[in-house]
């Protein structure tokens, strides 16, 4: 029997498995006996794709059209809403984060601070960058009160007309 699937190789202590990535795919390899001896050959997926800047301007430009149409404060600017679609979408780098504690008027304060992750062309993949877009539109969408692919759109218009 001769059995194709996609998984991810993990490595658990002294061991390594790979897990099929559906339930399709466990459902045939499960029909292999447990214990049975099988023949593997091994091919990796490399996240390879070439990611597009035309993505990451329609990001950016979704920041500035989103800070040009709020008066939130906190989304007020390109940088702001950058930030705030990073910190929702929890692309935070865990190695920056710190406990804060300080006291002002006797009453004291702890706060976290920490630095989000980068979405530069050097420091995340394709794959990882569409999830990442996927997510910061939505973001986006949700703060200004619109359908993603209605936000997406408006924001492409006013590309086009030069206003961002």
């Amino acid at each position: 029997m001769k059995i194709d699937f996609t998984g991810y190789k993990i490595n658990m202590q002294s061991q390594v498995i790979v897990v099929p990535e559906n339930q399709t795919d466990i459902d045939t390899l499960n029909k292999i006996p447990s214990g049975d001896k099988v023949y593997v050959t091994v091919h990796t997926i490399p996240d390879k794709k070439e990611r597009v800047l035309e993505q990451l301007d329609l990001y950016f430009a979704g920041c500035g059209v989103l800070a040009e149409n709020t008066e939130d404060e906190n989304w007020n600017t390109k940088e702001k809403v950058d930030d705030q679609c990073r910190i929702k979408a929890n692309l935070i780098d865990l190695d920056t984060v710190k406990w804060i504690e300080t006291e002002v008027d006797g009453k004291k304060y702890r706060f976290k601070h920490f630095r989000t992750k980068s979405i530069s062309f050097d420091s995340m993949g394709h794959l990882d960058a569409c999830g990442y877009f996927t997510d910061g539109f939505k973001i986006q969408a949700d703060k200004i009160g619109m359908d993603v692919e209605l936000w997406i759109e408006f924001v492409k218009s006013k590309m086009k007309k030069g206003t961002v």
